[in-house]
């Protein structure tokens, strides 16, 4: 399926791409952003700053 979410537990995304993130657990859908994997592939990033969270899924952003 195109742009199908992906569990990062399975596979997460190349390091330093943008990609479309969220948290999908018990507690529902949230924190749908852009972010991408930092270099050391454990932080996450919005811009050049660190978020607290990580997130349980991602999927290629896209194209406009």
């Amino acid at each position: 399926m195109l742009n199908a979410w992906i569990p990062v537990s399975l596979e997460l995304p190349p390091v330093g791409e943008v990609v479309e993130t969220k948290i999908d657990d018990k507690n529902g859908v949230r924190n749908v952003q852009p972010l991408k994997l930092g270099a050391n592939g454990r932080l996450w990033f919005s811009g050049e700053v660190y978020v607290y969270f990580t997130p349980t899924h991602w999927r290629r952003c896209r194209k406009a």
